[in-house]
């Protein structure tokens, strides 16, 4: 009798650009918490009168080949060096990644122990960054890809041991809000693309682009004194980033303007009252809502 497959076995890697996909040695190696790619199979039925309640298996046929799913894990400045373009769009140029109005495809190959799982022409749906006290920072990447090969090698790779390859944790963070820094419980930032996968005469999807791009970011604050300005701001918004910093290396997230509804703060019980703030990200003349610095060289 075989053994069970564990998931702490369990290996994952992407390879950039469009299929074919070539998994080498060359090809991203990631640690990664959890995943749930996967792909989904309809099987159609007539559903017709037929003279009896029973269906009959002969008039089934195999339908659409949805794929989707999701990875997590702890992102490090190296893994975000390859990843960036991915929910961003745009390449890097000198540290710096910017919005685009398309999104590069990419290959992502498991291996599930039992066997490997290739998915093709793979695109950022949405990526969620989260972070709260006292633990690491976590990137869930929410993924639609176009189709599933089993049985591809996986190849011989090693994960990066270097400084850059280190998770950021939730003390590397530095909020700016209102052209000051700012205390902070947690947060989360959302870079949602809308992906819009279309089918057409073809059991797997024939175009998956995005439809549209929302920015969100969250956090929960003290209130006090130091706060009450980031109650009641002004509807136009305002310039903020948020900055994660390990020695020499560093994320920056600068949002163009943070709009932030008003959300009255309430006292919960005994313990401390937080403000919450709900922004979204804005563009302003020609810039756009986000741009992204990563320097991963310690």
């Amino acid at each position: 009798m075989a053994e069970a497959s564990q998931g702490v076995q369990a290996r994952l890697c992407m390879e950039p650009g469009a299929a074919p996909h070539t998994f080498d040695a060359s090809s991203e190696p990631y640690e990664f918490l959890a995943e749930s790619l996967r792909k989904r199979t309809a099987l159609l039925d007539t559903s017709g009168i037929r003279g009896t309640r029973s269906h009959h298996a002969a008039r089934t046929r195999v339908g659409a080949h949805a794929v989707s799913g999701s990875i997590s894990l702890h992102p490090s400045p190296g893994d975000l060096d390859h990843l960036l373009p991915r929910i961003l769009g745009a390449d890097e140029a000198s540290d710096v990644f910017v919005l685009a109005e398309t999104l590069p495809s990419f290959g992502v190959l498991i291996d599930r122990v039992a066997e490997t799982f290739q998915y093709t022409d793979c695109r950022v749906s949405k990526a969620t960054f989260r972070g709260s006290a006292g633990g690491l920072v976590l990137l869930v990447l929410d993924i639609v890809g176009v189709a599933e090969v089993t049985g591809v090698s996986f190849p011989s790779l090693l994960l990066d041991t270097t400084a850059q390859a280190a998770p950021y944790t939730f003390s590397d963070g530095v909020l700016t809000l209102q052209s000051a820094q700012r205390q902070m419980m947690d947060f989360e930032l959302v870079i949602d693309n809308g992906l819009q996968a279309r089918f057409t005469n073809s059991q797997t999807a024939t175009s998956i682009v995005p439809q549209d791009r929302i920015v969100t970011l969250k956090t929960t604050n003290p209130f006090t004194s130091d706060e009450v300005d980031l109650y009641g701001q002004p509807a136009v918004g305002a310039a903020g980033s948020l900055m994660l910093t390990n020695g020499q290396m560093s994320t920056t997230f600068a949002f163009a303007a943070l709009q932030s509804p008003d959300t009255s703060p309430v006292v919960p019980g005994k313990q401390e009252i937080p403000l919450v703030l709900e922004m979204t990200a804005r563009m302003t003349g020609t810039t756009r809502e986000l741009i992204v610095t990563n320097d991963s060289q310690p």
